[in-house]
């Protein structure tokens, strides 16, 4: 808006002309950015291969780009395959709590283990930053309140699950999710 106001008071065409550059630059970042958040809500890779190698390729670029030392250990078959929802949801929560500990954290260590049984998938997110005091951090009306941390509860309870996050100051975060599965006979009817 600033931009096109610029315009519109511009004295000289080669005024007008520097205007319109710099606002298709700016165009093009946004368009880059708004392509870059959007794949990161639901990447395409969840659809063409699943939770475990979608899950395998953010770690690896995440620990490439901010230095942080990733696993992954995953006990479900890597073939298997969650409701979109979940594929989503978990991919989420992973991505929220990993960007948490390397953002707040400032981990240097970060280990995701992922493991199903026949009525439940558990995820498990540990890292070695600093940590924090979980009690206090939830408290209500709190000034910086804890977005994340809720993001991910309330992703894990719309599945009809649970989440857990375990801190100290000083002693890393683990961050346990527990979701149900449906039934073989719910999904096959």
């Amino acid at each position: 808006m600033v931009g096109l106001r610029v315009i519109e008071e511009a004295s000289t065409q080669s005024e007008v002309q520097a205007q319109v550059r710099e606002l298709r630059r700016i165009g093009s970042e946004t368009h880059d950015d708004v392509r870059r958040l959007a794949r990161g809500l639901r990447p395409a890779i969840l659809d063409d291969v699943g939770l475990v190698p979608a899950l395998e390729r953010f770690l690896q670029e995440l620990g490439a780009s901010h230095q942080v030392e990733t696993s992954l250990g995953a006990s479900c078959d890597e073939q298997s395959r969650f409701s979109e929802n979940v594929e989503t949801s978990v991919f989420r929560i992973v991505q929220e709590a990993a960007n948490n500990a390397i953002r707040h954290g400032k981990a240097k260590h970060l280990r995701v283990k992922m493991r199903c049984d026949f009525n439940y998938l558990y995820v498990d997110v540990e890292d070695d930053g600093c940590g924090f005091n979980v009690a206090s951090s939830l408290k209500a009306n709190q000034k910086n309140s804890p977005f994340g941390l809720l993001s991910i509860h309330e992703r894990a309870c719309l599945l009809g699950g649970e989440s857990l996050v375990s801190s100290r100051p000083g002693g890393g975060t683990h961050i346990h999710v527990k979701i149900p599965l449906p039934s073989p006979e719910a999904v096959h009817g």
